[in-house]
């Protein structure tokens, strides 16, 4: 029963399915656009409707993935902490100033 409502919620396949976590790892941030654009196409090839970006948002916080502003070639950009797309994993993000 677990496992059906965990793969019942778009965010979490998504998140198993798409995305490496570490909620202690520094180097692991995502643009929160960036993030949110890999769901709305996740959800699209699964034929699936996606959540808002603000509902989105709210499924990361409850597994403890938060969302930050942080400075990136001087320009303040919202990060989600703590989780990386799985295709980016190979080049990983621009160092953050």
């Amino acid at each position: 029963m677990v496992m059906l409502r965990l793969f019942a919620n778009t965010v979490m396949a998504f998140l198993a399915d798409m995305c490496r976590i570490d909620l202690g790892a520094p180097e692991y941030i995502t643009p929160s656009g960036e993030l949110y654009d890999g769901y709305t196409a996740y959800c699209k090839q699964r034929k699936e409707r996606p959540l808002d970006a603000n509902i989105f948002g709210m499924e990361l916080k409850k597994v403890g993935i938060e969302k930050d502003r942080i400075r990136n070639s001087g320009i303040r950009e919202y990060y989600y902490l703590g989780v990386q797309l799985l295709f980016n994993l190979r080049g990983q993000n621009q160092a953050l100033l």
